[in-house]
């Protein structure tokens, strides 16, 4: 399907291999592109658990084709270049929003791009002989795939910049004491160490990781207030998520008992909560068109709240995708954008229902793709 990509799934478990082993599986071409295809698929699969990122023989990654590179310099073709670096981009964006956890098993040298490839990824595993290098310095650019934005939140400022600015190798045990690596293996381990983990991830329940992986990377720059309304939107998440799996019987029992409370006294104020189904808008991004993509619950007291909600579902729909399509990146990156959100769609809904039917929206989906 690619050149220089292999990509397998076994039993739930995606493994998306680097495949360029005589030049250490550096980028080229079309890699980047194929790379975020791979990477976007197993993230949209329903039946894809778990993404694990490897190179095929001795090398991870040496990062970018550097003849590939004096070649687009020789020819002044910035076109091309920042092409690339586009791609780079969305590769690094489709780990992090994927809400499946990927694994890098580091087999070998990761340099430059490669490196950050590793620090992109969720989870780090790596062979004991693998080497760790912000090489950019070397060839005269900056560093990228996200490397500014990984290293100054894994290691002091001073590191960073003793990284970046040096270019140095490090060795796996050293990378492991920075932070930058959750496991050192024996290279013998490496294939198997890595399997186990991934099967462990993917036995886990899928809701439950992907909520904490979300939750994880929303608390790099939201403060505690928007967090703990975060959490509350994860148990939600994992609440819905549970019913469903509890089949026709425990529904029934959980609708008749909902049914003698709404109608018994001291009831009629229980709060009752309508999932909303998924909202894709265009909003407008540095790179061109990007998408929102957003699914959330509501929750309201009164007797009727689900049939009004049942019957109004396709205007509040017209109604989100109406406010959700004059935004644009910059606005929904801000710091306390969600929270903005919901305000702004409960006085939406509210006005169009004539009154306070709706009191909480709790965001099931929240991500810019």
């Amino acid at each position: 399907m690619y050149d220089n990509i292999d990509v397998t799934e076994v039993s739930g478990i995606v493994t998306i291999t680097l495949n360029r082993p005589d030049k250490l599986n550096a980028m080229v071409g079309h890699m980047r592109r194929d790379l975020a295809e791979a990477l976007e698929d197993a993230g949209s699969d329903r039946n894809v658990r778990v993404v694990v990122i490897t190179g095929a023989g001795r090398a991870f990654c040496a990062g970018g084709d550097l003849e590939r590179a004096a070649e687009l310099i020789e020819q002044g073709n910035g076109e091309e270049f920042a092409r690339l670096l586009g791609a780079a981009r969305r590769v690094v964006t489709a780990i992090r929003q994927m809400t499946k956890p990927v694994i890098a098993s580091v087999n070998g040298p990761a340099s430059g791009a490669g490196c950050n490839l590793v620090l992109a990824c969720d989870l780090r595993i790596a062979a004991a002989s693998a080497t760790f290098a912000q090489s950019f310095v070397k060839i005269g650019f900056q560093p990228d795939w996200g490397g500014t934005y990984f290293i100054p939140r894994l290691v002091p400022s001073n590191k960073a910049c003793e990284l970046f600015f040096l270019g140095d190798a490090i060795a796996a045990p050293e990378a492991l004491r920075l932070n930058l690596l959750n496991w050192v293996v024996p290279d013998a381990d490496l294939e198997a160490e890595t399997r186990k983990l991934a099967e462990r991830l993917r036995d886990a329940p899928p809701i439950s990781i992907a909520s904490a992986k979300q939750a994880v990377y929303a608390g790099q720059h939201e403060d505690l207030e928007t967090m703990l309304r975060y959490e509350v939107e994860g148990q939600m998440r994992c609440f819905e998520s549970r019913d469903g799996k509890e089949g026709k019987e425990s529904s029934k029992t959980k609708d008749n008992k909902e049914g003698k409370e709404s109608g018994g006294k001291g009831h009629a104020k229980k709060k009752q909560t309508f999932p909303i189904a998924k909202v894709i808008v265009n909003v407008a991004g540095s790179m061109g068109t990007r998408y929102l993509m957003t699914s959330f619950t509501l929750v309201g007291t009164q007797n009727d709240f689900k049939s009004v909600i049942e019957e109004n579902r396709d205007q509040l729909l017209d109604l989100a995708n109406s406010a959700m399509a004059s935004k644009t990146i910059s606005d929904l990156e801000k710091p306390g954008a969600r929270n903005q959100l919901r305000a702004e769609l409960l006085s939406i809904f509210n006005n169009a229902l004539g009154g306070s039917v709706v009191q909480e929206i709790y965001f099931t989906e929240f991500a810019v793709q």
